[in-house]
């Protein structure tokens, strides 16, 4: 049953990532809220790295004023009252991963990294989501990195019960370290104050 369903949304994620659609209105063309999210985090990821393989260090900062307008059409969505409580679930996730994205780059163009390539710790410490295509259109391979750590995606179903991870300085740390203590063969044990988000960052680690 989960290689089933592992299957069912690889083929669903290459079929999107196949056709041309808006990274705003992805929520809209797969049931899957966690697709959304991947495909989300592919697109900012490649947008991103145009920006930072330009000649134009400055391309990174119309970039992060793009975000900021993308980011008021998502708020303009959820405000709509016709929506169902479904839908706006799904917009309120991608709001949470707009914003975290929203502050990479904010870091990234704080950090000066316009036009300075992919190979910067700067971006090469973040969590970051590829796709490559292969020879047919749906021979379509995802992966996530962590510095110089690459994986494949796992296609875990999680269902509509799912909530990205809020990126906080410690959140992040947190989930960099796991990353790394799992590709070493190594566990890992988190040690907090309550709500710090110590099992968030498990479960979202989990689910990649």
């Amino acid at each position: 049953v989960e290689s089933g369903i592992q299957d069912a949304l690889k083929q669903e994620l290459a079929s999107i990532l196949t056709s041309k659609v808006n990274r705003n209105e992805l929520w809209l063309v797969t049931p899957a809220l966690q697709l959304a999210a991947t495909l989300l985090s592919v697109e900012h990821c490649a947008a991103i790295e145009v920006c930072l393989t330009a000649d134009d260090p400055k391309q990174l900062v119309k970039h992060q004023e793009r975000l900021a307008e993308e980011a008021e059409q998502v708020l303009k969505m959820v405000r709509d009252e016709f929506l169902l409580s479904s839908e706006r679930h799904k917009v309120s996730a991608m709001i949470t991963l707009t914003g975290t994205w929203r502050s990479i780059v904010d870091s990234l163009v704080a950090e000066g990294a316009g036009g300075q390539g992919v190979n910067q710790f700067a971006w090469k410490s973040n969590l970051r989501f590829y796709a490559e295509k292969g020879l047919r259109a749906k021979d379509i391979k995802c992966t996530f990195s962590v510095c110089n750590i690459t994986k494949d995606y796992g296609y875990s179903y999680v269902g509509d019960d799912f909530t990205p991870l809020v990126r906080t300085s410690g959140t992040h740390a947190a989930q960099m370290a796991l990353i790394t203590a799992h590709h070493l063969g190594s566990g890992g044990w988190f040690k907090g104050p309550h709500s710090s988000g110590k099992l968030e960052v498990v479960r979202c680690t989990a689910n990649l």
